[in-house]
């Protein structure tokens, strides 16, 4: 244990029964933030952001896009620039969304920005066809205001997405990595910080995998 915080503010936070869909945290303004899942009356649901602010010591509660409090599709919660984004997924359509809160804390400017058409995935013959409600997609993070990185859970499949030209980019990964597929890999993008990095990760240039190979981008 590094270091016991009282007075956190963590009851007050964490009060219902709830789940956590990112475990290991999104780290953005010197906090980490988890999507994280309430059960507020049973069955029902109610999907908050929780961060905690390494500089004060405290955790807090950030506002959710109004029309995303009670949607029940795929999310995911990334980093953008200096602040958060949602990426969501709706079973009913074939797109995914993405909301930036473009003024950090600040509830009202939530905004959607971008719109992204299902992803292409070729045959992996280790891997049994998938309905499309079940390719789930995350954000691994921002290449510049034109390019964004996509990873398909559990395959370690990444693509570029062109938000201009409205194309994908396969990114070849290394060889040792063609026969593993089965396993659980994960892409995220490596942030200097505090935050201790997930599992076994290594490291290379802007990416880490949390494997025991390393990943090389080409």
């Amino acid at each position: 244990m590094w270091k016991t915080i009282e007075g956190s503010g963590i009851h007050a936070v964490f009060d219902d029964s709830f789940y956590v869909y990112n475990s290991n945290g999104i780290f953005a303004r010197g906090a980490v933030h988890w999507l994280v899942s309430f059960l507020v009356t049973p069955p029902e649901e109610e999907d908050r952001i929780i961060a905690f602010d390494f500089g004060c010591e405290e955790f807090r509660t950030i506002p959710m896009p109004d029309r995303l409090m009670n949607n029940n599709g795929y999310k995911r919660l990334s980093a953008w620039g200096e602040s958060i984004c949602l990426f969501i997924k709706d079973c009913r359509e074939w797109s995914s969304h993405v909301f930036v809160m473009k003024e950090y804390l600040v509830g009202d400017s939530w905004c959607k920005l971008y719109t992204i058409p299902e992803a292409p995935i070729p045959p992996i013959p280790e891997v049994p066809e998938r309905n499309p409600c079940t390719k789930f997609w995350k954000i691994v993070c921002f290449i510049d205001d034109q390019k964004i990185l996509l990873e398909q859970e559990g395959l370690c499949y990444l693509v570029l997405y062109d938000t201009r030209s409205c194309k994908f980019v396969e990114l070849v990964l290394h060889e040792d990595l063609k026969n593993v597929l089965s396993e659980e890999y994960s892409a995220c993008a490596y942030v200097p910080s505090l935050v201790p990095i997930y599992k076994d990760n290594y490291c290379h240039g802007d990416l880490m995998m949390s494997s025991s190979s390393i990943v090389q981008l080409r």
